[in-house]
């Protein structure tokens, strides 16, 4: 069999797995480093032994308190903002802020990043702050173009290319078919009426995208990005955010604890999909900055992590990923010796039209082969001489990878 096809995550993992933690909540440095240092490190830290995952955060320019912030009173809080947006642990603009208001201030902020080298691609609305993107669930005005607060041309033209307008799901495991086990999992016999609402919700959601209701068309395919027009008529590659908990409001470092429960990760590891967790890692209960149960179960998952289960990483990493792995051309030759010649040819990027993707953009690309030995891969016209080739996996299939660059920690 002299078949080549795309693997849907890198070697050898079944399932992927983001936490998108909103900021807001977290109001010291001194916190978000002891969160940080916990998630990404195998220190030992305030909060135990380190986990050594990717996971990643956001930040706001400016808050209502004087708290963590970019243009905070601290010169120390610009500063780590600053490193972790710089070594891609910060990846997230959760909004302009909520003392935000005119076009001017924007420019302002723009203009501060550009000058830091900070780069960010990636924006979250947040709450109802003016300048949100999403038109409905966060009431923004951020792309109507006669608004005082409208950006999104600055914003698209910074570099910000996807978007979280407000859009949730149920449903744990995107980019993978809607199954009626999908469905029935959001059910639990231990909260079963505020569960059972939730999943007549979501089935209503998703009757309804698929009968042609604009604003919910994200739920349509159980994709977890497309490309959407905003008002003022730009596009952005929108995502979803997956709250699997059977209490919606305020996601939070203690809610995780049940969003990341060992039966949620096996059913994601069962749907071959990928989600991203909605949350706030900021928001406990004291006296602990994560409670000890959001520990254990942020334990489980770094072991699904290193052995080969979930995909762990952060939001624009898995986005670029889902993006380059939906919209990549390519094609490939298989001599009866079974080597086979790859060779991509563009991305078919939905908001710049076809181009060449960047060794950043293919990173961790995998392509299943008959002879990993044999396999090649060509980038145009530019061989990439430092594969990975992969012994089968659970699949029975060998594998050839571009490989991952892991984040590395700042401090």
């Amino acid at each position: 069999m002299n078949e080549v096809t795309t693997r849907k995550f890198p070697y050898p993992f079944k399932a992927s797995l983001c936490i998108c933690s909103d900021i807001d909540g977290t109001e010291t440095a001194e916190d978000f480093l002891a969160i940080q240092t916990f998630l990404n490190t195998t220190q030992q830290a305030s909060l135990g032994q380190g986990l050594g995952l990717e996971i990643g955060n956001s930040f706001l320019p400016n808050r209502v308190q004087d708290t963590f912030a970019y243009f905070s009173k601290r010169s120390k809080d610009r500063e780590i903002i600053k490193t972790f947006i710089q070594a891609g642990y910060i990846d997230c603009l959760h909004s302009y802020g909520e003392e935000t208001f005119k076009r001017q201030e924007v420019i302002k902020i723009l203009g501060a990043l550009d000058h830091d080298g900070c780069k960010i691609k990636t924006w979250v609305d947040h709450s109802t702050v003016p300048s949100n993107l999403g038109p409905d669930n966060s009431q923004g005005l951020g792309d109507v173009p006669d608004s005082p607060i409208y950006h999104a041309d600055l914003s698209l033209a910074y570099g910000i290319k996807f978007a979280w307008m407000g859009r949730a799901t149920d449903l744990l495991g995107q980019e993978a078919p809607f199954t009626a086990g999908a469905f029935t999992r959001i059910v639990d016999s231990s909260h079963l009426w505020p569960s059972l609402k939730h999943l007549l919700k979501q089935l209503f959601k998703t009757v309804l995208s698929q009968i042609g209701l604009k604003r919910l068309a994200i739920h349509r395919r159980n994709h977890l990005l497309q490309p959407t027009g905003l008002r003022d008529g730009n596009r952005i590659l929108e995502f979803i955010r997956c709250n699997n908990h059977w209490h919606k409001p305020m996601p939070s470092s203690l809610k995780l604890a049940y969003m990341l429960r060992p039966e949620a990760l096996k059913a994601l590891i069962a749907s071959g999909g990928a989600s991203i967790l909605y949350t706030h890692l900021g928001f406990f209960n004291p006296p602990d900055l994560i409670p000890s149960q959001t520990r254990t179960a942020l334990g489980h998952l770094a072991e699904a992590s290193r052995s080969g289960e979930i995909f762990v990483t952060t939001t624009t990493r898995l986005l670029t990923y889902c993006l380059t792995h939906r919209y990549l051309n390519w094609a490939y030759h298989c001599s009866p010796e079974e080597a086979a010649q790859i060779v991509i040819k563009h991305l078919d990027d939905p908001l710049t039209g076809p181009r060449q993707p960047t060794l950043e953009e293919i990173q961790g690309l995998t392509f299943y082969v008959p002879n990993r030995q044999k396999a090649s891969l060509t980038l145009g016209e530019h061989p990439l001489p430092h594969l990975i080739r992969n012994a089968k996996d659970h699949t029975g299939r060998e594998s050839i990878s571009v490989p991952w660059s892991p984040l590395s920690y700042p401090l």
